[in-house]
């Protein structure tokens, strides 16, 4: 057995469940591997637009979703809306390569906001402390 699966299933070191969404598999794949290599962070799933978006965090019910700011078929007005009527307890942290979404995103209710640019330990603080445990 592993050790990785002792922490998943223990109930006092349950990992965090992260839903990815971004429409670049690319993207998808770099964030998923470099959660896998925490224990505290475990990916349920992964979406590619805003249908599969709703849809997995209705089902899944993640504890964070990582959420491409541009993903094909988000609404430009309140954006985090139908995303919080379906899945209201999850952290939302934005990802973008544009950083004058930051403020747009905060305001429409996101947890943090992370450029696409930055390196991957500053992402993962930023997962850490945006994504508390209830």
């Amino acid at each position: 057995m592993k050790v990785e699966n002792l922490a998943y299933e223990h109930p006092l070191h349950r990992p965090r469940r992260v839903l990815v969404a971004d429409g670049d598999s690319n993207v998808r794949e770099a964030l998923r591997l470099l959660l896998a290599r925490h224990l505290d962070f475990r990916v349920v799933g992964e979406s590619h637009n805003a249908a599969e978006l709703y849809r997995d965090a209705a089902a899944l019910l993640p504890d964070l979703i990582l959420l491409d700011w541009d993903l094909r078929g988000l609404q430009s007005s309140n954006r985090l809306s139908q995303l919080r009527s379906v899945c209201p307890t999850a952290s939302v942290i934005v990802l973008s390569t544009h950083h004058e979404q930051r403020q747009p995103a905060l305001r429409d209710g996101a947890s943090a906001f992370v450029w696409k640019g930055e390196s991957p330990a500053h992402l993962l603080a930023t997962v850490r402390t945006g994504a508390p445990l209830a």
